[in-house]
């Protein structure tokens, strides 16, 4: 296994709340770094001749809260010794998980180089990523997707049942990089690069990279190859393995009871003057 620098300098702060740092790279470790350069973020500032270090994972309230509660922050206790703090904004519908802890942020910046700071249009796949064995990109591949992918069902013959797993990011290099080794694991995925974006809430156009893996057999490889730890992706597939389909535009909470035999899937269609069933427009 992979050593990793360990040649750092805790707070007083760290050492009083025992804070720990791997030794090697392992699989958890991956898989939290690919939620870290997924949607989490590294700060320093100085504060009244102070530094200030903090760690922040940002979640969707709604659809996020399972995998924290079941993946992040457990992934993130057996790594460090620590927990993360919630922020809440249920106004916004997010939370923010966070750790202020100079350690956290120098081991995963020295490691991994996740810059510290704005880090989207340049972020890359550590190399030590890059190097190492099939199951720890697997497990950092995983990781990205239960935060920045996302897993929808289009509409086939009346009906939401083809599968499409699609990350956008602004980064073209992880976009390549993530492609490149998606076809070692023998996937074919499609790229479109340089898409041209307006966000209207702030007047802005940007440039974005799509990678798309798309039919039964991407899917079911990802889960052989790859897996879901996330909830929110995976309730959609559960739902299509036992239904042959998924409806759009459902919450969490509705798959959840979906799953449980609590609500039929076919209700959240419309009944069309045929007696059949149509997608919602």
């Amino acid at each position: 296994m992979e050593q990793l620098n360990l040649d750092i300098l805790p707070s007083i702060k760290d050492k009083y709340s025992k804070i720990s740092l791997p030794k090697y790279l392992n699989e958890n470790l991956a898989e939290f770094t690919g939620i870290v350069i997924g949607d989490g973020h590294l700060a320093h500032q100085v504060r009244n001749d102070s530094n200030f270090y903090s760690l922040t994972i940002t979640c969707n309230f709604t659809e996020d809260m399972d995998y924290f509660n079941k993946v992040i922050n457990p992934l993130f206790k057996k790594l460090f010794n620590a927990k993360l703090s919630i922020r809440k904004n249920k106004k916004l519908n997010y939370f923010n998980a966070v750790k202020c802890s100079k350690s956290i942020v120098t081991f995963m910046n020295s490691n991994f180089l996740i810059p510290i700071g704005n880090k989207a249009s340049k972020i890359q796949i550590p190399q030590l990523i890059i190097e190492s064995n099939e199951s720890i990109k697997s497990a950092f591949i995983r990781g990205l997707a239960g935060t920045d992918f996302s897993l929808s069902f289009k509409n086939k013959k009346y009906i939401h049942n083809y599968p499409v797993i699609k990350c956008s990011l602004k980064s073209k290099s992880i976009i390549c990089q993530l492609n490149t080794i998606l076809a070692e694991f023998g996937f074919n995925a499609n790229l479109i690069l340089n898409e041209k974006n307006f966000d209207k809430r702030f007047n802005i156009c940007y440039e974005t990279h799509s990678l798309y893996l798309s039919g039964k057999d991407n899917i079911e490889k990802w889960i052989s190859i790859i897996g879901i730890n996330n909830p929110r992706l995976s309730s959609k597939y559960l739902i299509w393995k036992k239904h042959g389909f998924c409806p759009p535009n459902t919450s969490l909470e509705q798959r959840k009871q979906i799953l449980a035999g609590k609500l039929n899937p076919f209700i959240l269609y419309k009944k069309t003057r045929q007696g059949g069933f149509e997608p919602p427009t």
